[in-house]
């Protein structure tokens, strides 16, 4: 097997192998009920998801493959490293000005508009148990409020490296090819003098921490946000709870394991909460 940074003529590959290693993930369960029933629009998602993840410039594809005598060999696993923080702009030399930087968002709107008139079956539909069901392509930015000190304090890991994605083909698990993929980007930390971090499905607890990942910082579903505000007169303050959506959807996993980075860091084991 051997590495490469991934190319555009990839992402098809990169997207069939996504869409298969999360396919019984928990969280499809709330983002693609179903998916079983229209497969062709559980794929159509995770195409646009990686095309979108394609073009940030923060970030870095990365596939392992077979050898396949001159030829560059069939695609095993993916990984999607990105770099965040300061100078993070300077990993393909493309500033925060630059042009470039908008074509995620374009299309990302262009796919939100796509799906607003041809919808997707492969989705949750809204209704009256769950009038905001998550999304897969707004994820993220819903959940980020919650975790974000995890990510900001100690002040240091406000600069790293994170593996955003990983994903093996069925069948080829057991022959090392995520744990390669895994081990460049933990190196490439350490080479920069950065930690790493990553967020893991329920199940994978134990592989990102037998990889280096040896901090157990906490789990996306424990954190609740606290908004403090000034009363309407001004003289006290009162706080208001928003309950995490992975809290109350009862989904596990989603912890966050940091690599060991400053010389008082101990490791911490991963704790099963609930």
């Amino acid at each position: 097997m051997s590495l490469r940074v991934a190319t555009y003529a990839d992402l098809t590959r990169i997207s069939e192998i996504l869409a298969a290693a999360f396919y019984d993930e928990e969280l499809n369960d709330y983002f693609f009920p179903y998916r079983r029933q229209y497969p062709a629009d559980y794929l159509s998602v995770w195409k646009q998801v990686v095309l979108e993840k394609w073009w940030d410039y923060n970030s870095i594809w990365l596939v392992n493959c077979e050898h396949a005598g001159g030829d560059s060999g069939q695609v095993l696993g993916v990984a999607q490293w990105s770099r965040a923080g300061s100078n993070s702009e300077c990993l393909w030399g493309v500033r925060q000005w630059d042009p470039r930087r908008f074509i995620a968002s374009i299309l990302s709107t262009f796919h939100a508009f796509h799906r607003l008139i041809f919808g997707n079956r492969a989705i949750a539909k809204v209704s009256s148990s769950d009038p905001f069901p998550m999304r897969k392509w707004s994820f993220g930015p819903t959940v980020w409020p919650f975790i974000s000190r995890h990510f900001t304090e100690p002040a240091y890991r406000r600069n790293h490296w994170e593996l955003c994605l990983l994903g093996v083909a069925p069948g080829q698990q057991g022959r090392g090819v995520g744990t390669e993929l895994v081990a460049w980007g933990i190196q490439r930390a350490k080479n920069e003098g950065l930690p790493a971090v990553v967020v893991g499905a329920a199940g994978t607890e134990k592989f990102y921490q037998k990889q280096g990942f040896e901090i157990y910082a906490g789990s996306c579903p424990e954190e609740d946000l606290v908004i403090e505000k000034k009363t309407t007169d001004g003289h006290g303050m009162q706080k208001k709870v928003i309950v995490n959506p992975l809290k109350q959807r009862g989904i596990r996993g989603g912890g966050i394991f940091w690599t060991v980075f400053d010389k008082d860091e101990k490791p911490v084991p991963y704790k099963l909460v609930g």
